[in-house]
């Protein structure tokens, strides 16, 4: 069954690629100096998209998208807008959003002898809602985008932004600054549930293969030395990344370095093989730094919990979080980027959206300002 929700997300406003930021109420063009009009964001971000309404435009796949698990080929991603509002320092926007199929065939399942029709090179869309938050001083805003399943255009929506944009005025994501906010927070005010430690078994690759002991534990007294713990993982996962995910230009090269075409550009099967052997490169040093990580704290949380000796060498740690509405299980090699709120697993509504998703939005406006990036 689907899962709904919404991730949130810091942005800054730019005049194209240019690198100076621009406040979202009071943004000005560069060539017009500092004396020159200002323009607010939020009404021209209003006036772009009702101009393209329901407007295709598509670019490329990535990891970002949440749609890298997905069963069929796929060549990229397609998106429209339908809809955008303003209600004071915000604005809601309606957009449909999916992947391009690289292969699959449509049929209609009530009809047996229906022979299809390939969907290679088609777009299957569905329907997402968000909304941006600033107020008119501000230099970073925050975007809420909604969640279904493991799939989150936040992508669509700031690069259709670019896209419907004459300027054009470019809304960047800043990289994990609204997640940090949010994990933390988290972590702080969430009721520590269980701790599980466990014994694994791992592959020649780095992964976990088998598990062989499990013990679990309700804290109490040590609760707040666990709540340190998974501090620390949070913030280490934010601050410490130096094993990043190959950019367009690596896997470019390498398939250039690799390809067995004649001269000239590579493929885009060519292109997508030399990917594909970059990221598994990537998440076999992952796995190996996981594995080192993962023993290291659960040895370590042991000895605070457990004032006798544990004779069993456990190799993994995890710790059962709820605040109420949201409950996480987290390990010391977690991806606490992407954090969703959830919604259930009904299709929410548009007030239910839009009331939760502002109020998460509002929350942290103030605090993502000063957060530095690591």
């Amino acid at each position: 069954m689907t899962s709904y929700g919404y991730r949130v997300f810091a942005v800054e406003l730019f005049e194209g690629k240019k690198a100076k930021a621009q406040p979202f109420g009071a943004a000005r063009l560069q060539a017009d100096g500092e004396t020159g009009p200002t323009v607010d964001y939020l009404d021209c971000a209003i006036d772009d998209v009702a101009k393209n309404l329901n407007k295709n435009f598509s670019f490329g796949l990535s990891t970002e998208s949440g749609e890298d698990e997905h069963a069929g080929e796929l060549s990229g991603i397609s998106a429209r807008f339908t809809a955008a509002s303003r209600v004071g320092n915000r604005v809601r926007f309606a957009l449909q959003h999916g992947v391009i199929n690289g292969d699959g065939i449509l049929v209609d399942p009530k009809d047996v002898d229906d022979e299809g029709r390939s969907l290679r090179g088609k777009s299957t869309l569905h329907n997402y809602r968000a909304c941006l938050l600033a107020d008119p001083s501000s230099m970073r805003a925050i975007v809420a985008v909604e969640v279904r399943g493991r799939s989150c255009p936040i992508e669509s929506l700031v690069k259709g932004l670019r896209h419907v944009s004459s300027v054009p005025w470019s809304v960047r994501p800043l990289g994990n600054v609204a997640g940090q906010a949010i994990m933390e927070e988290f972590i702080r005010t969430a009721k520590i549930g269980r701790v599980q430690f466990h014994k694994w078994t791992h592959t020649s690759d780095g992964t976990r293969d088998q598990r062989e002991v499990s013990m679990s534990v309700r804290v109490s007294t040590e609760g707040e030395k666990v709540r340190q713990h998974v501090l620390g993982w949070a913030k280490e996962y934010f601050g410490f990344n130096d094993i990043a995910w190959p950019t367009k230009e690596e896997v470019l090269a390498h398939a250039k370095r690799t390809t067995q075409s004649a001269k000239g550009k590579p493929t885009r099967t060519e292109v997508a093989a030399a990917r594909k052997e970059l990221n598994e490169a990537v998440r076999r040093r992952l796995a190996e730094r996981s594995q080192a990580t993962e023993l290291n704290e659960a040895k370590s949380m042991v000895s605070d919990i457990y004032a006798a000796a544990v004779d069993i060498d456990f190799n993994d740690v995890s710790v059962d979080l709820s605040d109420g509405d949201t409950t996480r299980t987290v390990r010391p090699s977690t991806d606490f980027r992407r954090f969703t709120y959830s919604l259930g697993k009904k299709l929410p509504t548009d007030d239910a959206f839009y009331s939760a998703a502002e109020a998460t939005a509002a929350s942290l406006l103030s605090q993502v300002q000063d957060l530095k990036l690591r």
